[in-house]
């Protein structure tokens, strides 16, 4: 096998160099098929009980969050190449946080659809979730979707 020196990284095989991109795009496959292939639950009922559900899965997303944060930075630590699975680590974190954003968006949308100024007849859907956490997060926020804030009836 040939090998590449890479600045910062070394010399690496073109078959380690192969591996991370695979890893890195299967990776970012798996996270987007998971997000879109999630049920929604379409919440009803008393307020209160909505609230705690949506809370409840957010805890889950900021828990599974760090637990695959922490994976990832002691797999950067062990690597033979850190550079290299530091990248991967990139590939799966960085979707990973743009994903659990939207999913969060999602919730709220499915728990109360006026959040974001969506009817119960059409309510958010994962891809519209995922655009407004894209926009919102590269800071471009085209402004067709807006958080409106809902107050409790007087």
């Amino acid at each position: 096998m040939s090998t590449r020196s890479i600045l910062g990284v070394g010399d690496v095989e073109r078959r380690e160099l192969l591996a991370t991109a695979v890893r890195a795009a299967l990776s970012t496959g798996v996270l987007l098929a998971v997000y879109f292939l999630l049920p929604l639950n379409r919440h009803g009922g008393h307020s209160l009980v909505r609230d705690i559900g949506v809370m409840a899965r957010l805890g889950v997303a900021v828990a599974v969050f760090l637990a695959v944060l922490m994976f990832e930075i002691r797999g950067i630590t062990k690597a033979k190449h850190p550079m290299l699975r530091a990248a991967v680590a990139m590939a799966v974190v960085i979707p990973l946080f743009l994903i659990f954003f939207a999913w969060i968006y999602l919730n709220l949308s499915t728990s109360e659809p006026l959040t974001f100024g969506f009817t119960s007849s059409h309510p958010m859907s994962h891809m519209t979730a995922l655009y407004f956490t894209v926009t919102v997060f590269s800071t471009v926020g085209f402004g067709d979707i807006t958080p409106t804030p809902t107050w409790p009836d007087s």
